[in-house]
């Protein structure tokens, strides 16, 4: 037989794609490799020198492969050839490896290799050129008679460019909407795929794309999403699944924007009150698990092709009233959000949060979660007045306050009105609430933190002769109030009245005192164990080999120890100075898993700042960051401080940009904070970059919620403007604060932000 001769033009090479041709030339080594002397009967006929005829779709290459001489491809066949060019590109070696590769064994079977590149291009042509019918005829005219395993089809060279072709005949049967007899509907058309082994979670995502982008009715959109649902859970049965199959099916790291989408859906067909079996399901486990955000389900909604403006509008309004309201479901969710808003010191955000909730229809609003949001405005002075006015809208709801309500009022007025927490009680008292522990709790803490201890003493008194016996949190709560007054001698004596009661103690106990003892009387304390008999001596400030005495008394208690306990030996060692000892007690922390917090992490860059060391406070922040450490208000404020104070602007810059750039509520440094870091600045004569932080702060003081009405400030902001008086002048300083009072008085209009108040009287509506 004379040598093969293998004549192709070079213009009909330059139509195909790059992945095409590659393909080919793998089939046609295949082909020529089956025998030494090449098949019988193989003679490729000489095309003829014409030029192409024109098309009605000329197929593009991509701009990676637009550098590929489209000339004729070099084959290895047999040695007649010339041999082939040396390569000159990365892809042209790519290309040549492909082609010389050895065959795995996957792809001897008879099988697969029935499905060669050229099938796959004649089924591309068929599904772009021919009917519907007859694309859909020539598919399972190549595809395998008998299933087979998944993996098989993934590692097959030409499945991606299979399932390209395989998504674009779904898409034609899918507006087909069943006109063309004998053609499948999608769903039937997907489960044949599904039946052969193949993967088909792509085309259930495909199909609810397109489906939605068409505003389908739920009469075709619920079917799809069962099977989509169905086809992402590992359960067999309905009847099986978990609430983590549920979580799972929404949140998923490796298809996050699937998952989103298919939470889209859920939402969209909730909203459309539609019902069935798998809604049910979910319906029964999605409310304790963890939903999107509405940036990931605006991101999953940009994807979905064709979808009008209006319909992206809807579902996305949809998904974040869902999630509202999924947010107000569960008390301990609710609770963690509002504590961040603590965390971040966003009054604003908080009152927006609730100013939503408000606003729902049908409300979602019950008496636990405005007592929620009462006790997160008391956590700021600053919205005091907010909390009443939360209280007055329960109240016209025809909401009968109960115990737990009443207990969460009690922190009113703790921080600038002494006298309005028994003003409250009173009232309690004459609508008939009898206080339980907890508002006794509150009581005595409150007084305490005031600085009222006597009265707190009385008020445990109180407690005791009305028969009401103190818990463990009672306890607690005296403890902490009487050490923050340095008052250890009456702190011990309520333990001893605990261990008389027999009330146990916990944890949050030993960190108590941990905490005080340390501040107050340093590392060499005595410290009283659980049985109030034994005392244990924490360890030496000068022998790092003490330092695991204090857990191995915690340990002889069955208490362990969590991330308080360590800040506050940590903080205890750092005032002493003993930095091995600092080193052994985190080396201690990461054999047992321990991460810290913010609070702890304050503690170490702070003590880094007074120690003049700044390479240790950017790999104290290159840690926290990497860990994924939620950060607060104060971590964010002592960082920009000790920048501040040590006159590095640049650091202290970079450090509030990247504090404006945190995720979930903004971060908002107090005022007081304020006025310290614009202290320091003045005093190392930095006043181009004290101005820029007074201009941001001014920009956003509706945030603050500071502002009167009458136009007055309180003590702090005196001191505010009293330090931007001494760099820029009384003018700039009379100009900034006009700008306040004027924007104030508009963002009270709007409802947002909030009000400074001061108690002088007490109106609480109760009934």
């Amino acid at each position: 037989m004379p040598p093969l001769s293998l004549q192709v033009p070079s213009y009909s090479i330059g139509r195909l794609p790059p992945c095409v041709l590659l393909r080919l030339s793998e089939s046609l080594l295949i082909t020529l490799s089956s025998s030494s002397s090449g098949p019988a009967g193989f003679n490729l006929p000489k095309l003829p020198q014409t030029p192409p005829p024109k098309l009605h779709r000329t197929p593009t290459i991509p701009p990676r492969f637009r550098n590929i001489h489209t000339t004729t491809p070099s084959v290895r066949i047999p040695p007649s050839l010339p041999p082939p060019p040396l390569p000159r590109s990365r892809r042209e070696k790519s290309f040549l490896a492909t082609v010389t590769a050895p065959l795995p064994r996957f792809r001897q079977q008879p099988w697969v290799s029935s499905i060669s590149s050229s099938d796959v291009l004649s089924l591309t042509e068929s599904v772009r050129d021919s009917s519907t019918q007859e694309a859909y005829d020539k598919l399972f005219s190549i595809l395998p008679s008998e299933p087979c395993d998944r993996i098989v089809w993934e590692r097959m060279a030409v499945y991606r460019a299979l399932r390209g072709s395989i998504r674009r005949l779904l898409e034609r049967i899918t507006h087909d909407e069943g006109a063309t007899p004998g053609l499948p509907q999608p769903l039937e058309f997907i489960g044949q795929l599904q039946n052969l082994g193949m993967g088909v979670r792509k085309y259930y995502i495909y199909l609810l794309s397109t489906l939605l982008a068409r505003g389908a009715p739920v009469e075709q959109m619920l079917p799809a999403f069962e099977a989509t649902v169905m086809s992402r859970i590992s359960a067999e049965t309905l009847a099986e699944v978990q609430r983590d199959d549920v979580e799972r099916l929404f949140e998923d790291d490796y298809q996050q924007h699937d998952c989103q989408l298919v939470y889209v859906i859920y939402v969209y067909l909730d909203s459309l009150q539609a019902t069935s079996p798998v809604l049910s399901v979910i319906d029964a486990h999605i409310a304790h698990c963890n939903v999107p955000t509405s940036g990931g389900v605006r991101e999953a909604l940009r994807l979905v092709r064709a979808l009008p403006l209006d319909m992206l509008n809807k579902l996305t309004e949809l998904a974040e009233t869902f999630k509202l309201r999924h947010l107000l479901k569960v008390r301990s969710r609710l609770i963690r959000a509002l504590e961040r808003f603590t965390e971040t010191n966003d009054i604003a955000g908080l009152q927006t949060l609730y100013n939503s909730a408000k606003a729902l229809v049908p409300s979602a609003m019950k008496e636990w979660t405005y007592a929620c949001f009462i006790s997160a405005f008391l956590q700021f002075w600053r919205s005091q007045q907010i909390a009443l006015q939360v209280w007055d809208d329960m109240i016209a709801t025809g909401i009968t306050p109960s115990v737990n309500s009443w207990n969460a009022l009690l922190r009113y007025g703790q921080h600038h009105d002494r006298s309005a927490l028994l003003k409250i009680w009173t009232k309690m008292i004459l609508v008939g609430v009898v206080p339980d522990v907890p508002c006794w709790t509150t009581r005595i803490h409150s007084q305490f933190r005031a600085g009222l201890v006597n009265d707190g003493l009385e008020s445990l008194r109180l407690m005791l002769a009305s028969e009401t016996p103190p818990t463990t949190a009672t306890i607690n709560a005296s403890i902490d109030g009487l050490l923050a007054n340095d008052r250890f001698e009456e702190a011990f004596r309520i333990v001893t009245i605990a261990d008389q009661l027999g009330v146990p103690a916990n944890l949050i106990t030993y960190n108590t005192l941990l905490r005080g003892v340390l501040k107050k009387r340093g590392a060499t304390e005595v410290i009283p164990r659980r049985t109030l008999q034994l005392p244990l001596s924490p360890p030496s400030p000068s022998l790092q080999e003490n330092v695991t005495q204090v857990f191995s008394f915690m340990e002889s208690l069955e208490i362990r120890a969590n991330i308080t306990t360590y800040t506050a030996l940590i903080g205890g060692l750092l005032d002493a100075h003993n930095f091995p000892a600092v080193t052994g007690v985190r080396k201690v922390m990461t054999e047992r898993g321990i991460q810290g917090n913010a609070d702890f992490y304050t503690v170490l860059i702070k003590s880094a700042f007074q120690r003049s060391e700044f390479g240790e406070v950017n790999l104290l922040w290159q840690e926290l960051i990497s860990l994924n450490v939620r950060r607060d208000h104060i971590l964010w404020m002592e960082t920009i401080w000790g920048y501040a104070q040590a006159g590095l602007i640049r650091e202290m810059q970079e450090a509030l940009e990247m504090m404006k750039k945190e995720p979930g509520p903004r971060i908002v440094i107090t005022l007081k904070g304020y006025v310290t870091i614009l202290r320091a600045l003045e005093r190392r004569g930095e006043n181009m970059a004290a101005r820029r932080i007074v201009e941001d702060v001014v920009g956003r003081w509706g945030e603050r919620g500071e502002v009167r009405k009458d136009g007055g400030a309180a003590r702090i902001e005196e001191e505010f403007w009293e330090v931007v008086a001494k760099f820029g002048g009384r003018g700039w300083m009379l100009m900034l604060r006009e700008e306040v009072f004027l924007g104030g008085e508009e963002v009270m209009g709007r409802g947002k932000g909030g009000v400074y108040y001061r108690c002088i009287d007490i109106d609480i509506v109760c009934v």
